[in-house]
């Protein structure tokens, strides 16, 4: 989503089912940058999806800021079907300090950290992808498991102190793309929700 000058964000989705083989990657998560030229300048706060040896898949939750590109890998695990509510906000304007909180509502558990990171706070996201498999900011990236749709929902921005819905801002749709096929693809914005589907459907 464009626009300067944001201080925070958050959203709702539920954890989806995951399938696919051995070290594929899911990530879901919402931050601020990685756009344009924000490419490198991200705060992020999110969940892994991790197909295992066995194919069995092991979700938790993560979080970075970029740079460094270095995952933050939680203890904090969540399972399929949960309910995530993941928030980012600014708590101290110089230096800038981040507060990145996720909660499962539906186990109760949360994570929440503050790190201090100097934002472009340009282009809020909300994001399903496959995570690089380097240090590097981009290829070689992870094989995207299949997984089952992912709903945002209560997409809101925050600007200054004041929290924008979604449906209330100027957007920008991404579909994931590799070697010219569709990888993930984001559809349409109802009100403060949106879904992003694996593959082109």
């Amino acid at each position: 989503m464009p626009g300067d000058g944001v201080t925070g964000f958050r959203s709702r989705w539920t954890e989806p089912t995951v399938s696919g083989t051995p070290d594929d990657h899911v990530v879901i998560w919402v931050g601020i940058g990685g756009w344009d030229a924000t490419y490198n300048n991200i705060v992020q706060v999110g969940t892994l999806a991790s197909v295992l040896p066995d194919r069995s898949v092991q979700h938790i939750v993560w979080w970075e800021t970029l740079p460094p590109n270095h995952w933050n890998l939680t203890s904090v695990a969540v399972a399929p079907g949960d309910e995530i509510e993941a928030t980012v906000e600014l708590v101290q304007a110089s230096p800038q300090r981040w507060r990145m909180t996720l909660r499962d509502l539906t186990s109760g558990r949360s994570f929440e950290t503050t790190a201090t990171f100097r934002s472009d706070q340009e282009f809020a996201d909300f994001i399903v992808e496959s995570p690089n498999a380097t240090a590097n900011n981009g290829p070689p990236y992870y094989s995207l498991p299949d997984f089952a749709p992912v709903t945002f929902t209560n997409a809101q921005v925050r600007y200054g102190q004041r929290w924008t819905s979604l449906e209330d801002l100027r957007v920008m749709r991404v579909t994931l793309q590799r070697g010219g096929v569709t990888l993930a693809r984001a559809g349409d914005l109802a009100g403060s929700s949106f879904t992003v589907t694996r593959g082109g459907q």
